[in-house]
């Protein structure tokens, strides 16, 4: 790189500012764009920048603008310990307030130190149906983590937190039950319910279905079933 501000070459006469030689680094804005892998789409709006050699193994980020549009950061290794982090520097040390695990696992920094498993949420709405008087509802969660706080509440009236026995998996086996349209989010016959709890689902003997059943559902009971068309807003939370 020349000193001065301003030399001269024989080929181009007078320069102004330095000019650099001998490297290959990119100075000034880096503009890619034309093809968003991710959202498989040629258009000059979107954009993507790919590290690495093979396309089973790479990060890749990935600018789409189609729809709402979508900025994506991928690792695409197929394994539940890959993982995405990121690092800031703190004291001259690399720090990781949050790590993202390929098993869905999302953590970040305590002020206790270390990273910790962040909570994920889930909300849907009990209503007793007509002619029904079902007193057990399975809350289909799917939250991945059979460690879950469920809250239920009033939908309306003074609102109060209402006392009910919780446990996790499917127990409505044996029982005839009938699946009631969400009034939540997400929009899903995200609830059933049934006269009373049954047996779980699966048998004792299927250890896998029975913790993947733990994971997915957990089983709201009232003291007595609520009244017809009465609301009850419920609140999962799991780590």
């Amino acid at each position: 790189m020349t000193n001065g501000t301003t030399t001269t070459n024989a080929n181009h006469g007078t320069i102004t500012g330095a000019t650099t030689v001998g490297d290959i680094d990119h100075f000034g804005i880096l503009t890619v764009k034309g093809r968003s892998v991710a959202g498989d789409d040629d258009n000059n709006t979107a954009g993507c920048i790919k590290l690495g050699d093979t396309d089973a193994k790479i990060a890749r980020f990935d600018y789409d603008p189609a729809g709402t549009t979508s900025l994506r950061i991928d690792n695409t290794k197929d394994s539940a310990s890959a993982e995405i982090e990121f690092g800031l520097r703190t004291s001259g040390t690399r720090k990781v307030p949050m790590q993202l695990l390929g098993d869905g696992t999302v953590t970040a920094s305590s002020s206790s130190g270390g990273l910790k498993q962040v909570a994920r949420g889930f909300t849907t709405t009990i209503v007793q149906p007509a002619g029904k008087a079902f007193t057990s509802f399975r809350i289909d969660h799917n939250l991945g983590t059979q460690f879950i706080h469920v809250s239920v509440i009033e939908d309306s009236g003074n609102q109060e937190v209402v006392e009910c026995a919780i446990r996790t998996g499917s127990w409505t086996q044996g029982q005839t039950g009938a699946n009631i349209a969400d009034c939540g989010s997400p929009a899903a016959a995200t609830v059933t319910g049934v006269t009373s709890m049954g047996t779980q689902n699966n048998g004792t003997a299927d250890e896998t279905a029975n913790d993947a059943s733990k994971k997915r559902y957990s089983m709201v009971t009232f003291v007595a079933a609520p009244a017809v068309g009465t609301n009850y807003k419920v609140v999962v939370t799991g780590i």
